[in-house]
């Protein structure tokens, strides 16, 4: 994965006034977040770890690396932010076994950081990309 100059979206927001980002740059980043979410749920990809440390930024305009990490949005508004988000950290990350694919893991395990998992998986009952 090439160098992400900007660090993580939870460095960032360390440095801003208030850690807080003004409207239009917050929709940039959710925009960007959503299409990447997409790209890996296209793809029955679950993240299970998503959090403001595996969200990274970059103002590279010429991304490399293997295609899961490069999630590069084509209409991103350069005058509102002028970078691109990654999502990385994939260590963890599994097929939806509802996709018939492999799976290391069943999604039945509360896996990824506690305070930014999903309240259905503290239910003991198998996830899924939704």
């Amino acid at each position: 994965m090439e160098f992400c100059n900007l660090g993580s979206v939870r460095d960032y927001l360390a440095r801003r006034p208030g850690r807080r980002l003004p409207e239009p740059e917050a929709r940039s980043f959710l925009r960007q977040l959503a299409a990447g979410l997409l790209f890996l749920w296209s793809r029955s990809l679950v993240h299970r770890d998503l959090k403001t440390d595996n969200l990274l930024l970059s103002t590279n305009p010429n991304p490399s690396g293997p295609p899961i990490l490069k999630f590069w949005v084509a209409h991103l508004d350069i005058d509102v932010l002028p970078c691109r988000h990654k999502i990385a950290d994939f260590g963890i990350a599994d097929y939806d076994e509802n996709e018939d694919k492999p799976s290391a893991t069943p999604m039945r395990e509360p896996i990824g950081t506690l305070m930014y998992m999903a309240p259905e998986i503290f239910t003991e009952k198998q996830y899924d990309a939704r």
